[in-house]
Order: structure tokens, then C-alpha cells, then sequence
């Protein structure tokens, strides 16, 4: 095989078609339940592949009128905003779909005759082809590529036949990390719908509490006022303040390792610093994660909040845990959801006067403290199991990298390695 570093390099645009991405129907797809199924960035999984919940849909008419964004075998999805920026897919045989589009959140990348549709997804879905794509990045908090990525992003570009030769020798080194990966999906699905569940009774339990308060707006179970945070100027040299990414806090806890520095500096009374125990609320991203609410655990003063999370501050007496509960469970989710607004081409948002009506079942003191109590207890047992699975997880992936990387970066790449794949 030819050493990776003489292959020749080529802009991405030189190997595909011209971008596409996809539109919706004027007034939106929210109420259409059958017709073309369009694939948004939350229909993209991480290992390169698709799910198929949570569908929306195009009708079979307009989708018969769209120049753009009709997906084709071979065709590699690129996310182009949001918290999953980058993430892509490769459309191959086993798409379930005959008939799909894109939305406008998902740039179709299709390559041309003499390129390797598979070669050109393995290149791009390994680290270094992530890292170009996301060096496209531009934007605070709800940034995003732009066409201009395909062009501004090299890949390598040997002969026809080596493409697919260093594809089919991927493709059967991963067979082995794919069953591996099949395995252990099953049982992390398990453990979300048990969190969700958990979070729908509670939220149950405390609205049918008969000395409780009822269920009360958002607006009456707080201290002061909503706040949006700030959209900071983004570098890429360390200072000493720090703003968060909205990947710090989708999956409902916060990660204090999302964060990106800024060189403009704020007052230690500012209102953008987080405080320990504020709820932070994802106001604009994907359908999936608008609304997300997280409670913040770390140091005063150690974070500020970006301008697509609202800052939430529950008032004297109630718990941030059990508040943030609430807020969790699928009841409140939907309620946010279902309000989210967004014109084509953004993401869905949510403002202060959406989420201050947010239903909150207000229980009394005594049930709200055996909820939280009962929650987190939970959610302990669950964390310890997800963590587990994550390092099985992170072992597979540790593989599948150093396949890549001796793919793109090592002569003679035959598949033989010494890399336990299975």
C-alpha cells in the first residue's frame, strides 16, 4: 500500500457534488404524521448510522417538487448546527428508507463516480476527518458549518482502487466491534427509558399529592427573574473566564469539561456567572435537547452561561434537585417542545415567557423531599451501571480509532493488526 502521507490531498468539494441540504413545507411538519420521511441531525447515531424514532415527515407532493436535499444511496449526511455539528452518516443498503429527504439542519455530501462513497464516510467519521470538519466551526454557542466547510476541508484522495480497498478492509475489521456495539445498545436504551420513567412517575406522584400546592407555573417556584446568558466571543487561548458549550449540558447533568475561553471580561457580581445549585435551561437546539434542564454543581464564579441557556433559580424552600426533576420529566419536555418556535434554517427555541408558564407540580414539603430523595437514589444505581457500559463503550471505540488511524496513517494497513477488534 502507498504511505499515506504521498497520497494527494483534495478539497472535499473536488470529490463531491455540490452541497445540498433540505427545506420543510411553509407552515412546518409538526402536525404531519405520514408522507416522506426527513432526517434531521437527531436521526444520525455516532457510529455512523441512523434511528428511526421520533420521525418527521414531508408530504409525498411536496417532497415531488424539491430540487434539494432528496437523499440517494451512497449520499454521506453531514450535521451543520447545533450541538452535533459534524456528526455524519454514510446511506448505504441498509437505509430503511426508499424514499428520504434531509432537513435543513443536515448537508448531503455525494460523492462523484470515481470516489469511494466509503472510503470518503471512513475518512471523514475518523477522528482527523472530524477534527477538519469541526475546524469549520463557526459561532458561540449555536454556531455551526456552512458550505464553505467542503472546500475549506482536505482529505486524501489515493486511486479508485485503493479507496475501496482500504474501505472493504475497514468494513470487516469493524464487523467485529459492530457486534460488540449491538450488544451493549440494548442495555443503554434500558437505562434511559428507566430514567425517564422514574422521572414520569415522580412527576406524577407529586402532582396528585393532595396537600401539595398543586400544579403551579414555573414563574411561582422561583427566586427573581429568568435570565438569558451571554454570547461571548469565542478564542482559542486559555484566559481565565471560562463560557459553556451546550454540549455541557444536554444530557440533563452538567460536564464541567465543555467549554470554550473568551477574552472579554465580566465584574465577579456579573449576572453571568453561574452559581452553585442555578439550573441552567437549553432554550435553543435540536428537538432532542431544547428545553434540557441541568443543575449546576460547580464553584461560584468559575462559569458563565452562553445565551442559548436560560438561567433558572429556584426559590427559597424547594429544592434545585427536585426542581430540576420536574423540568426533566417527559410531561414538562413535551410541554416545551411542543411550544418551541424556529423559522426554517434554525434550530427550535424556547423564551422566558414559554418556560415561565412550564407546569410544575408543587408538592408538599414532605413528598417533594421522598422524591428528590427517591430519584437521586435511583439515578445513582443507574449512573454506576451507564458507567460501566461506558467503559465497555469507550474500549470499542479506542479500537475502532486505532483502526482508522492505521487505515489513514500506516503502510501496508491489510487488517491484520494486533488490535483486539473483537
Amino acid at each position: 500500500m502507498t504511505e499515506y502521507s504521498t497520497w494527494p490531498e483534495v478539497q472535499l468539494c473536488e470529490l463531491i457534488e455540490p452541497l445540498q441540504s433540505g427545506s420543510r413545507p411553509k407552515g412546518g411538519v409538526r402536525n404531519i404524521t405520514e408522507g416522506v420521511p426527513s432526517i434531521g441531525g437527531e436521526h444520525l447515531t455516532r457510529d455512523g448510522g441512523f434511528r428511526t424514532d421520533n420521525l418527521r415527515y414531508v408530504p409525498q407532493a411536496f417532497f415531488e417538487k424539491m430540487r434539494r436535499g432528496q437523499i440517494r444511496q451512497g449520499d454521506i449526511l453531514v450535521v451543520k448546527d447545533g450541538a452535533t455539528t459534524g456528526k455524519i452518516a454514510l446511506v448505504d443498503a441498509a437505509f430503511p428508507y426508499e424514499l428520504a429527504v434531509v432537513n435543513e439542519h443536515v448537508f448531503i455530501c455525494r460523492p462523484q463516480q470515481d470516489c469511494d462513497s466509503r472510503f470518503l464516510f471512513w475518512y471523514l467519521f475518523s477522528p482527523e476527518g472530524q477534527e477538519r470538519i469541526l475546524a469549520n466551526f463557526q459561532g458561540s454557542a449555536q454556531g455551526g458549518i456552512n458550505q464553505s466547510f467542503a472546500s475549506n476541508t482536505l482529505v486524501p484522495n489515493p486511486d479508485l482502487g485503493e479507496q475501496v480497498r482500504i474501505a472493504n478492509t475497514i468494513e470487516q475489521m469493524f464487523r467485529s466491534t459492530r457486534r460488540a456495539r449491538a450488544r451493549i445498545e440494548p442495555l443503554d436504551q434500558l437505562l434511559e427509558a428507566t430514567r425517564e420513567a422514574v422521572l414520569t412517575m415522580a412527576y406524577q406522584q407529586a402532582a396528585s399529592d393532595e396537600d401539595g400546592q398543586g400544579v403551579r407555573p414555573l414563574s411561582e417556584v422561583i427566586s427573581g427573574s429568568l435570565r438569558n446568558g451571554y454570547s461571548a466571543r469565542p478564542i482559542n487561548f486559555e484566559t481565565p473566564v471560562r463560557v459553556l458549550t451546550l454540549t455541557a449540558t444536554t444530557n440533563g447533568t452538567f460536564d464541567s469539561s465543555q467549554y470554550k475561553y473568551t477574552d472579554e471580561s465580566f465584574e465577579p457580581d456579573s449576572e453571568f456567572w453561574l452559581q452553585p445549585d442555578d439550573i441552567v435551561v437549553q432554550r435553543g437546539n435540536t428537538r432532542e435537547y431544547v428545553g434540557v434542564p441541568a443543575v449546576y454543581d460547580g464553584p461560584a464564579r468559575q462559569f458563565i452561561y452562553p445565551d442559548l441557556m436560560i438561567r433558572v433559580r429556584a426559590r427559597d424552600g424547594i429544592d434545585p434537585k427536585y426542581l430540576c426533576h420536574m423540568m426533566s420529566a417527559h410531561q414538562a419536555r413535551n410541554f416545551l417542545r411542543e411550544r418551541a418556535t424556529g423559522s426554517a434554517g434554525n434550530m427550535p427555541k424556547i423564551n422566558q415567557k414559554t418556560l415561565s408558564m412550564l407546569p410544575i407540580p408543587l408538592a408538599c414539603q414532605t413528598i417533594r423531599e421522598a422524591i428528590a430523595d427517591r430519584v437521586d437514589g435511583t439515578f445513582e444505581v443507574l449512573s454506576k451501571v451507564r458507567s460501566r457500559l461506558m467503559r465497555a463503550q469507550s474500549e470499542i471505540e479506542r479500537t475502532e480509532t486505532a483502526i482508522l488511524r492505521e487505515a489513514f496513517h500506516v503502510g501496508s494497513f491489510t487488517g491484520q493488526s494486533p488490535i483486539n477488534a473483537g
